[in-house]
């Protein structure tokens, strides 16, 4: 439970702390002490909280070869083909599914920036996995928190948990106009996205030997898929993706009950 506190306690401090002063600067213009140009700049690292505090936490509690053994596992690539193609095939299909399901139902759904240059796909795909979210957060989330959890409780419980404060973590983030996906959205609707895709997260971590390479490259391909294929730019594709993303998450709590009953 120590290691969990440290963990969470310093993903706050780091992101939180440097996401919410740039808040109150963006819309008060100023902070004291003349910070405003400091937030500005620093906000950038914030998302890297939960990378730093994965670090931290493994050193703290197991000394450098606690930090070896998390990197390590970032790079486990080493684990059956079919994880490979549902790693790499769940989030085009229900994402693209539903923005395919909402076009044959009628709706004029505009191909997103992405294909304005397909050919630069694969550096976007790489910006992502590196500055786009998975490298900042998966050793944090799937490296550090979900093992704790699973020592304690079962997947189901450890995948709402962490879906729960993962999507939590981004609320600075709704205040920013800059942050497009964000700004100006209700948060319970990521909130509500974390919570069923961490389900996917905590299958394919269990079902890879916790291999959080698998973790970063899910985590690119979600984030990867909703570029490609804007389903929440539309209201229908939206809606369809949940009950989508249910059927998976339904198909992964019966796969564990049955192994359970193995």
């Amino acid at each position: 439970m120590r290691q969990i506190a440290l963990f969470l306690g310093l993903t706050w401090a780091w992101s939180w702390g440097l996401w919410w002063p740039y808040v109150v600067y963006l819309e008060t213009k100023s902070l004291p002490f003349g910070l405003g140009p400091f937030f500005e700049t620093a906000h950038q690292w914030a998302a890297w909280g939960p990378f730093v505090a994965a670090m931290v936490t493994a050193l703290v509690f197991s000394g450098g070869p606690g930090v070896k053994q998390l990197l390590a596992r970032g790079g486990k690539v080493k684990f059956a083909a079919k994880y490979y193609g549902f790693m790499l095939l769940v989030f085009p299909v229900l994402i693209g599914g539903a923005l395919w399901a909402a076009v044959l139902l009628g709706e004029n759904i505009p191909l997103g920036e992405a294909w304005d240059a397909p050919q630069f796909l694969p550096i976007a795909f790489i910006f992502i996995l590196l500055l786009g979210g998975p490298l900042q957060e998966e050793f944090g989330w799937r490296g550090i928190l979900l093992p704790k959890l699973l020592d304690r409780t079962g997947p189901e419980a450890a995948s709402i948990l962490i879906g729960l404060i993962w999507g939590l973590w981004h609320l600075p983030l709704f205040f920013m106009p800059a942050q497009s996906f964000y700004y100006e959205r209700p948060i319970w609707g990521l909130v509500l996205s974390t919570t069923l895709i961490s389900f996917f997260f905590t299958w394919l971590y269990k079902r890879t030997g916790g291999s959080i390479w698998a973790m970063l490259i899910l985590h690119t391909m979600y984030n990867f898929s909703h570029y490609v294929f804007p389903s929440l730019e539309n209201d229908l594709a939206a809606t369809l993706l949940w009950p989508l993303q249910l059927v998976v998450v339904a198909l992964i709590i019966w796969d564990w009950r049955r192994q359970r009953e193995i």
